[in-house]
């Protein structure tokens, strides 16, 4: 079998396989155990993916951007900045102005590259715990009904 992830979402199983052997390990405490620590442990997952892929982002973003903005102003001071199929610039302001024009261009297309990059078979990590949370639930009804 073939698994695919990006970053950090190789967790998903690993959390999802390792709260299962939790649950299905304290089973002898009362047989509605499993389901409740698989729910808890998607719900735990949920969290971490969404820390990771909503909230983490932002912060990561404004670092990127301020790199390029750097990297783009030192190519304005070497002299070497131009922009391919556009005239170039004729002035060190006019460069300064047109790398901050391609810094706002490019700032919206860097945050979507940073935001969910941790995925499970292309599912975004923080979705990947309501799935696990699902097959608690799953666990504890078939733990009630027999």
């Amino acid at each position: 079998m073939v698994l695919i992830w990006k970053g950090w979402g190789i967790l998903a199983p690993a959390v999802g396989a390792a709260v299962a052997l939790l649950g299905v390990s304290f089973a002898f405490v009362s047989p509605l155990m499993p389901g409740i620590i698989v729910i808890l442990g998607g719900g735990g997952l949920f969290l971490l993916g969404y820390w990771l892929n909503v909230l983490r982002p932002p912060a990561e973003v404004g670092a990127a951007v301020a790199a390029r903005r750097a990297s783009l102003h030192r190519l304005v001071d070497a002299g070497q900045y131009a922009i391919p199929g556009a005239p170039l610039p004729r002035t060190f302001d006019e460069a300064h102005a047109m790398a901050e024009a391609q810094v706002g261009a490019e700032a919206p297309l860097i945050a979507k590259a940073l935001t969910n990059r941790h995925t499970f078979f292309w599912i975004p990590m923080q979705w990947c715990g309501p799935l696990g949370s699902a097959v608690g639930v799953v666990w504890l009804v078939q733990a009630l009904i027999s």
